[in-house]
């Protein structure tokens, strides 16, 4: 459910001749949004694909924007969201993606942090959810939990090659137990 002042913009072009050569932007305006996944107030989404130039790379980039918003998982303030994904046709069962995170203050059940920034990137299958590489970094400033409080924290991870070795884990993991073959190196400061 979008407020009715909400504005929605699509602007398609391209050469019916050439399906490879459309390109999309799309933008949504909304001071006010609520859907099953949450609320949020003053937010822009804006989406965008791109024909493959002459590097042969097909891109796409997804804007989220708002000035607060709430999950049943977690609230924040001043939150960005950038996704870009790019494509090639020389290699065409993966797509890399980047994406950028930051806010403001954000509120979850387990703590609360101001200035939060989370990059990640990966390399995907087209046909699997798991990434084939990736990694990711978080940032946060003024973390208070209920065990104490950090002036700042970081916390690095890279996912690793895939084990073939059986998982070793048990059915107390339960879904977590298909990651086990996933091997993830991280460090935190």
């Amino acid at each position: 459910h979008f407020s009715p002042a909400s504005q929605i913009k699509i602007d398609l072009r391209g050469d019916a001749r050439d399906p490879e050569s459309f390109s999309l932007q799309a933008n949504l305006i909304s001071p006010e949004t609520d859907t099953p996944w949450g609320h949020a107030r003053h937010g822009f989404v804006s989406a965008q694909i791109a024909p493959a130039g002459s590097n042969g790379l097909t891109e796409a980039e997804i804007k989220l924007q708002a000035e607060s918003a709430q999950t049943r998982w977690a609230s924040t303030t001043n939150l960005a969201a950038l996704l870009h994904l790019a494509y090639s046709r020389r290699d065409t069962n993966t797509v890399r993606a980047d994406l950028d995170l930051v806010a403001g203050r954000v509120r979850t059940e387990w703590c609360r942090a101001a200035n939060a920034h989370f990059a990640a990137h990966a390399i995907h299958s087209l046909t699997n959810p798991i990434p084939l590489s990736g990694g990711g970094n978080l940032q946060l400033y003024d973390v208070t939990t209920s065990r104490g409080h950090a002036r700042q924290l970081q916390l690095t991870a890279r996912l690793l090659a895939p084990s073939n070795a059986p998982p070793s884990g048990d059915s107390t993991w339960a879904w977590w137990m298909g990651l086990a073959p996933y091997p993830l190196e991280w460090e935190g400061q």
